[in-house]
């Protein structure tokens, strides 16, 4: 079996509760799939898992892997119907989620933008607040 090296750092963020769950599933299927699909052509077996808030307020969640890179032509749109792609893409849509993949040379960066939750506390929202930057070896 092999063994995968996986990089987390993750910005200190607010998240409305019901988020946290839906993003957690979503990190591990992404995670997963670069385990599954990412067959390194130099035996780096690196994950980098990132998360962090952009600017306008949205936040960015990025998976990368570093090996071979999306086939030619793969688009989330035009990705296929497996068990995989459809918990991701709903995964996403339950998050109003933007979701992109691109080759990062080496390898495969999946992008999801997650809508700015302003104004949290003024709403009433229950909040979960996460930082963190972490190695993991997983074999």
């Amino acid at each position: 079996m092999s063994e995968f090296d996986i990089r987390v750092d993750a910005a200190p963020v607010e998240l409305p509760t019901g988020h946290v769950v839906p993003l957690g599933l979503l990190v591990v299927e992404l995670v997963t799939n670069a385990i599954k699909h990412s067959d390194p052509p130099d035996g780096n077996q690196g994950i980098d898992v990132g998360f962090i808030a952009l600017k306008d307020g949205r936040l960015e969640l990025t998976v990368r892997d570093h090996g071979r890179g999306m086939p030619e032509g793969f688009t989330v749109e035009r990705a296929g119907r497996g068990l995989g792609m459809t918990v991701i893409r709903g995964l996403a849509r339950q998050l109003d989620a933007e979701l992109a993949v691109g080759n990062a040379e080496p390898g495969a960066r999946w992008r999801v933008i997650l809508p700015a939750y302003r104004d949290m506390r003024t709403t009433g929202q229950d909040v979960c607040r996460k930082s963190r930057t972490a190695e993991t070896n997983i074999s």
